[in-house]
């Protein structure tokens, strides 16, 4: 893995290097409240012109951001949940990044909803909060 982004690693012999963009686009929607809209051109982008086999890393926490910048918690505005729609579905991740246990506050639009597990198909009711164990995380889809 070269610890870069540039399309030149991939012919000097590395098969996966940083997505950059990527990156500063989930702290532009997360952080600054952007659009999420231009994740597909971000992504286009970043694999233009390199060679089939070549890929780019998605991260959310580099020693190199967190040490000059900011933390991923800073990053990311705090936000434990997100939800997109499309036309024809819907998905809701709810992420906790912490080494504890911990109880969240639902969004408005969350709450007491009805969504199925990604993972198990189980239907899942949720209320106001939900508990989930350190670094678990649920992928909800309607």
């Amino acid at each position: 893995m070269a610890e870069g982004s540039r399309n030149d690693h991939f012919s000097a012999g590395f098969q996966i290097n940083f997505g950059w963009g990527f990156f500063d686009k989930n702290v532009g929607v997360f952080k600054n409240n952007q659009s999420a809209s231009g994740y597909y051109q971000v992504h286009q982008s970043e694999y233009s012109n390199i060679s089939n086999g070549a890929h780019k890393l998605r991260f959310t926490s580099n020693h190199d951001k967190c040490a000059w910048e900011d933390t991923p918690l800073g990053f990311f505005g705090g936000k434990a949940a997100f939800q997109r729609k499309t036309a024809t579905d819907e998905v809701a991740v709810i992420v906790n990044t912490r080494s504890t246990v911990k109880t969240f506050q639902l969004p408005t639009a969350l709450q007491n909803t009805t969504w199925r597990d990604a993972w198990s198909g189980l239907s899942v009711t949720l209320g106001s909060s939900l508990s989930l164990n350190a670094f678990e995380y649920r992928i909800l889809v309607k």
